[in-house]
């Protein structure tokens, strides 16, 4: 679900990462965390709010991040994913994205896998 208005352009303003980046991360994280599942299911939804924040959403279906990792996952080093993770991805992406004025996190109130949020800043560009 992308919900951007298509007649005005915005400009995502990220110091030290690309966007793609963290949203790449969070697909791979949250297509991993599927794999296991008989169906299958990674949704991402972008809306821009007030005209200056662009939320990102991305969230699966998977077992979710048990409780007592809650308060790891975006430490550096921190992997639930044993010998597979290094533990930097959700470290590198939420620092960034709080560098560049933005926020990261887990929802913890989603039931149904896991689900990430994301809000960027960003700016109408006049053309």
């Amino acid at each position: 679900h992308i919900d951007i208005p298509t007649d005005i352009k915005y400009k995502i303003k990220t110091t030290g990462i690309h966007t793609s980046q963290f949203i790449i991360n969070l697909i791979k994280n949250a297509s991993e965390a599927v794999a296991e599942q008989e169906f299958r299911r990674v949704d991402l939804s972008a809306v821009i709010k007030n005209e200056n924040e662009l939320i990102v959403e991305v969230y699966d279906n998977g077992p979710g991040v048990p409780e007592d990792h809650i308060d790891k996952i975006f430490k550096q080093n921190f992997s639930t994913k044993g010998d597979k993770g290094n533990g930097i991805g959700l470290y590198i992406c939420k620092k960034n994205i709080i560098k560049s004025g933005g926020s990261m996190k887990y929802d913890r109130e989603y039931t149904e896998g896991a689900k990430f949020i994301v809000s960027l800043p960003v700016e109408k560009i006049d053309e």
